[in-house]
């Protein structure tokens, strides 16, 4: 296996008891990432590669953007859905159009605030004000993952 500039590794150090262990990690245990800058190769017999390296201190994340469709009950006040989001590396979850337009009458439009609360580790309940009872309310959600 060779190295090039740019790689990112995880380097591991042997421990006292055969095994291995990530050589720093991070205040919540995961280990840090780093980046290969500089590759010094030799030979003694066996090939070799001497590697200079800096931590990666950028995280990596990737942000997608799903669409929801809720419907309210026979009333218009605030109504609440549940969404369950299964990936373990969830950074963020936010209301991507962040508002919701209903038309009063030609000359009035109202803007509705939406707000994603979190109720356990990978289920979100979004809260919506709904305009008119059953109405339908399609929902952009953002979701923001770390790689």
């Amino acid at each position: 296996m060779l190295f090039d500039i740019g790689d990112l590794v995880i380097p591991y150090i042997p421990t006292a008891r055969g095994g291995t262990e990530p050589m720093s990690i991070k205040l919540d245990g995961t280990p840090k990432i780093f980046k290969v800058t500089q590759v010094r190769p030799y030979f003694d017999g066996a090939c070799w590669q001497e590697l200079q390296l800096q931590e990666d201190s950028e995280n990596k994340y990737i942000t997608e953007i799903k669409q929801y469709t809720f419907t309210n009950g026979n009333d218009d006040s605030i109504f609440s859905e549940d969404i369950v989001i299964d990936a373990s590396n969830v950074v963020d979850v936010w209301i991507d159009d962040n508002y919701y337009e209903v038309s009063i009458d030609d000359s009035t439009t109202l803007h509705f605030a939406q707000a994603v609360q979190k109720k356990s580790n990978n289920t979100y309940t979004i809260l919506v004000v709904p305009g008119k009872p059953n109405d339908t309310i399609p929902v952009n959600i953002g979701i923001k993952y770390e790689v």
